[in-house]
């Protein structure tokens, strides 16, 4: 890169500038010969010896080290990096974030294409809609060659024995089913066709790299599988007994549920999930005082006994599954850090600050200067080599990588980003220092509080005041309403508006105050400031809209569902208790996987679903007065022709896919759950028993392993706060401070001086222009004492690190025991290869002389 001439103006990440005002620095600012200390892969002495922008370029060796820590995380393995350029370019294509997010948008769009498929869009089969299906089939087929492409990239970038070994076949053969099915579709765009291959479309979700959390536990739900279906057929073992005493106890005095053996394991399955209960046996109680004896040894012994064995069960191996997998992950990290370090280290055996500086630049380019010399101090141990780091130190990487950083006075309050601005008056900053003081006091919060509280008493005023005494009269508007009765409806609905518009402006401010003083981003890197302005701008937005639909008479009922949100502001009180802060925090250190287990049930759901939509609709559909002959005399249930409490249940049907989902939340939540059941069998058989029963056990495996997820993060949490001091309090943290030295300030003031001279001729990115509001100058931390804070939220994997300590310390032992004789084992064959016999030597003489007289005497014969 040529250097700009003296006097010309160059455009950095920090502003304009003038090269000769680069130079014109302070002395903390200006670089020397203390910038960048010699890199393994290129000398360097100085900026001096050779050009700046080039003592700025990682090297093959930081490239190769940031992409084995990137695969450590990702738990890929280290035979899948690529080897040649052609792999090279499919990985990166791969593993590029918008590649990412544009195969999990086209993965949920290819499912939500049922929303316009029939039977949830009906249209008459004929030419006139022909068009709309070719269309979806088009759009089908067009994500569909994505897919396509996408496994052509994997297969280049893994080659074919891998390929084959991973998911990739799985998908590969979903991709050529569902490619027939439209190829067939094609051909006979009018005709009603059944498309039950649809249910395989959640496969391309999964497999999307987004989704690794899902397939974590999916794959941990197969390995306990043995042990989930002993348990199962256990219980049905059971339940099967217990049916066969009911059949013979209760055919006659109780032939609703009883009449039949298959009618008999029915109930009984039922009865399992309380749905019936007591209704099962009320009928068999007329006749007998002591039926309902049978009815509790049998819910004792499946329902309070078995059900939770299951459930312990499921913890127990899970648990252990856990472990396993932990173990296994903290050990490829370890072996990751080992091979980048391996790269990185210098003759010394030590990672010196500019090969760390290349490497971080390599890992995460948007990473600050400061903040990489925060991660390359907090790495240092007291007994490590000052300035280097050793394997041991570099082999905590992964606990501070995420760390956020802030500039701290010495009496620990962090430095505001209108301290750093040298361009604020001096007035304004004592100003602002005093209402930041006020705003971050324990009194303010307390006085937010009882603001909070004053809230919650006006609505419960409110409403036992004004609502539930008009609410009779007053709750629709009317003809038979007086003109006395509307005007005191909406004097009382602008009296709740007015306290609500009041209370909400002081919420208003109090967020937008500490969003100025703290900045955008360290006020939004917590989650409940993410809540709270959700919820407070939120409410005031809706609030405004309300406030016009009552001044002009009017109401909407669908906005009532929007306007509930303005309570939501009450749950901030959850923050005040120490024990509720807690559990929140739990809930956030879960937040990752009860996400995954979410998204998990939702494509059961949508699987059963597509599969209810196909056989459950059309003449097999339920409708009003549809299930007069159904069994359980569930028919009652889907009688419309009555007044007052008409039976509604035909609505639960799978006309559309939005139903269909309703529908099978209900099946899932098991109240009631029989009558769908039984009504869909009135109109297709005895087999849709099955289906409703298999969807029942999946739902409930799934939902298990949400309650063994939450009971194993709780039992983890506070195990850990028993073992370690810095989460007793509560707060689930990881905290560390750092002081830099003047030296050290100083060389970072040359990384910073190095950077804008490497973007000089870059091209204008409001990403970096962003970035310069908030990268620290070398003489502000100085000024301030070169004290800094690194925080983040622990993590899952933090709590089961403080846990399994004692067996972690085996675990590094043991690897690095195999990883040394592994090495000394390379390091011989490599000298044995080398090192050639005088006899072999000869051979190898002769065998190549001999190839040479072969090549010539061909030659000759020309």
């Amino acid at each position: 890169m040529s250097s700009a001439q003296e006097g010309d103006t160059v455009f950095t990440s920090y502003g304009a500038v003038e090269e000769k005002k680069l130079e014109a620095e302070s002395d903390i600012d200006k670089p020397d010969a203390i910038t960048l200390p010699p890199l393994a892969a290129s000398p360097i002495n100085s900026l001096d010896d050779v050009n700046q922008e080039d003592s700025y370029h990682p090297s093959l060796n930081h490239k190769k080290a940031a992409l084995l820590i990137k695969e450590g995380k990702d738990n890929e393995k280290f035979e899948l990096l690529p080897e040649n350029k052609r792999s090279w370019i499919a990985y990166r294509i791969l593993h590029n974030p918008f590649y990412y997010w544009l195969a999990l948008i086209l993965a949920v769009a290819l499912m939500l294409l049922a929303f316009l498929e029939e039977p949830s869009a009906r249209s008459e089969l004929d030419e006139k809609n022909k068009g709309k299906r070719i269309g979806h089939l088009v759009t089908e087929l067009a994500i569909l060659t994505f897919f396509a492409v996408q496994l052509l990239l994997r297969f280049l970038w893994l080659g074919p024995k891998l390929f084959f070994k991973g998911r990739s076949t799985v998908v590969a053969i979903v991709i050529i089913v569902m490619t027939l099915e439209i190829i067939v579709l094609f051909a006979k765009p009018t005709d009603r066709h059944v498309r039950i291959m649809r249910a395989l479309r959640p496969f391309f979700l999964l497999d999307t790299y987004l989704m690794y959390g899902v397939r974590r536990v999916v794959r941990q739900i197969f390995q306990c599988l043995k042990y989930i279906i002993d348990v199962m057929l256990v219980l049905f073992f059971l339940v099967a007994v217990f049916a066969l005493v009911g059949y013979f106890l209760f055919k006659n005095i109780n032939p609703t549920y009883f009449r039949t053996l298959e009618l008999s394991i029915v109930s009984m399955i039922v009865t399992l999930t309380t749905a019936n209960h007591p209704d099962v046996f009320m009928e068999a109680y007329k006749k007998s005082d002591f039926a309902p004896i049978f009815f509790m040894i049998y819910m004792f012994v499946t329902f309070y006994y078995f059900s939770n064995v299951l459930l312990a069960v499921l913890f127990a191996k899970f648990k252990s599954a856990e472990k396993k997998k932990y173990k296994k992950l903290y050990l490829h990290k370890r072996e990751a850090l080992h091979r980048a370090f391996d790269l990185l280290k210098n003759d010394n055996d030590n990672i010196i600050f500019s090969d760390f500086l290349l490497f971080m630049k390599k890992y995460n380019p948007r990473t600050s200067p400061y903040q990489t010399m925060c991660l390359f101090k907090a790495l240092q141990k007291c007994n490590g080599v000052e300035g280097c780091l050793s394997l041991e130190e570099f082999s905590s990487f992964y606990e501070y990588e995420n760390m956020k950083w802030e500039l701290i006075h010495k009496t620990g309050r962090i430095v505001a980003w209108y301290e750093i601005l040298n361009e604020t008056p001096k007035k304004l900053k004592r100003a602002l220092k005093l209402l930041h003081f006020i705003v971050n006091h324990w009194l303010f919060d307390i006085v937010m509080a009882l603001i909070v509280l004053a809230n919650l008493l006006y609505l419960i005023i409110y409403i036992i005041l004004y609502v539930d005494n008009n609410n009779a009269q007053n709750n629709t508007m009317n003809d038979n309403c007086t003109e006395k009765e509307n005007k005191d409806y909406f004097c009382s609905a602008r009296l709740g508006i007015a306290g609500s518009f009041i209370f909400n402006s002081i919420y208003l401010v109090e967020v937008n105050l500490k969003l100025f003083l703290n900045g955008p981003v360290k006020y939004f890197r917590k989650w409940a400031n993410w809540v709270d302005y959700i919820l407070v701008v939120g409410s005031f937005i809706f609030l405004c809209i309300e406030i016009g639909l009552i001044q002009n008479d009017a109401d909407s009922p669908s906005f009532r569902y929007i306007a509930i949100i303005r309570p939501l502001k009450l749950l901030r009180l959850l923050r005040l208790k120490k024990n509720y802060f807690f559990l929140i925090r739990i809930l956030i250190v879960l937040a990752s996987r009860m996400t995954s287990v979410l998204i998990l049930l939702m494509i059961v759901i949508y699987f059963f679903s597509i599969i209810g939509m196909e056989v459950f609709t059309g003449n097999n559909a339920v409708r009003a007065g549809c299930c007069a002959n159904a069994e359980f005399n569930v028919g009652v249930y889907y009688d419309n022709s009555t007044l007052y409490d008409p039976g509604l249940y035909y609505l639960n049907n799978f006309n559309t896919l939005g139903r269909s989902f309703v529908t099978l939340y209900e099946e899932m939540v098991v109240n009631n759950w029989f009558i769908q059941m039984e009504g869909f069998v009135s109109t297709t058989g005895k087999a849709a028993r099955l289906y409703f029963i298999l969807f029942w056990m999946v739902t409930t495996l799934v939902v298990n392993i949400a309650i063994v997820y939450i009971v194993d993060a709780f039992v983890n949490a506070l195990k850990a706060s028993k073992m370690n001091e810095e989460i007793s309090s509560g707060e689930l943290k990881r905290v560390i401070k750092i002081s830099l030295t003047r030296s050290e300030i100083r060389t970072l003031s040359n990384v910073i001086h190095l950077k804008a001279i490497y973007e000089v001729r870059k091209r204008f990115s409001i990403y970096r222009w962003i970035r310069k509001h908030y990268d620290i100058p070398a003489r502000t931390i100085e000024l301030y004492g070169g004290e800094f804070r690194g925080k983040r939220m622990m993590t899952d994997d933090d709590l089961r690190t403080i846990i399994y300590k004692g067996d972690i310390e085996e675990w590094k032992e043991k690897f690095d025991e195999e990883r040394a004789m592994l090495v000394s084992k390379q390091k011989g064959d490599s000298i044995a290869i080398h090192k050639e016999t005088p006899r072999e030597h000869a051979k190898r003489m002769i065998l190549m002389l001999a190839e040479k007289m072969k090549q010539l005497f061909f030659y000759l014969l020309g």
